[in-house]
């Protein structure tokens, strides 16, 4: 939730307050954002509000774990991005624009993408978590397409912010994922420490 908060106060992202408080509720409660999301009159909205919220609504989606089954809405907030607002908020596009072609099937569009949000993102304590975000899914899609050695950098980065946080979640996830690279590179030993530390 920290993250979103600071994505958004750092951005000087819309000035509608109604979209700052979706932006709260998108990794707490998405399915609230999304039905917060449907009553707004989107028409009636300024320019930098609408792609604002377009990217929240790809968000509260992706948080929701409703598959993405298009790239137009995506492509058009990363190009708004790309001109106007923070690092911090273009990073956010960016990953959310991984996440769009992760679901479409398009693994090299969404590493690339991922790896852009990598380039963007501020070195700033506070994004830590988003940081880690951005790695556990880049070794997870590497992994899943047998780029399992390109994966581990990714992945040990990612354990070190996740133990640094502390965030439990992160570190039982990214220690199986860890130890499951190593079980396709058939090092047992090694995946069974990152599975046991799971």
């Amino acid at each position: 939730m920290i993250i979103t908060i600071l994505v958004s106060a750092c951005s000087g992202a819309g000035t509608d307050r109604r979209l700052a408080k979706i932006n709260e509720l998108t990794s707490t409660s998405p399915r609230e954002a999304l039905d917060s999301l449907a009553i707004i009159d989107y028409v009636t909205l300024p320019e930098a509000d609408r792609h604002y919220y377009d990217l929240m609504s790809i968000k509260a989606n992706d948080k929701a774990y409703v598959v993405h089954t298009s790239d137009s809405i995506i492509l058009s907030v990363v190009d708004y991005y790309a001109h106007h607002g923070s690092d911090a908020r273009y990073a956010e596009a960016l990953y959310y624009a991984g996440r769009v072609y992760s679901d479409l099937g398009d693994a090299p569009t969404a590493l690339r993408y991922f790896q852009q949000a990598l380039d963007k993102l501020p070195h700033d304590k506070d994004l830590l978590d988003f940081r880690a975000n951005i790695l556990s899914q880049t070794g997870r899609l590497l992994n899943a397409i047998r780029l399992n050695e390109q994966a581990i950098p990714y992945l040990e980065e990612c354990l070190g912010i996740d133990y640094e946080l502390p965030d439990t979640f992160g570190i039982v996830y990214d220690n199986r994922l860890l130890g499951a690279v190593y079980l396709h590179l058939k090092d047992y030993d090694k995946a069974s420490r990152y599975i046991s530390e799971a």
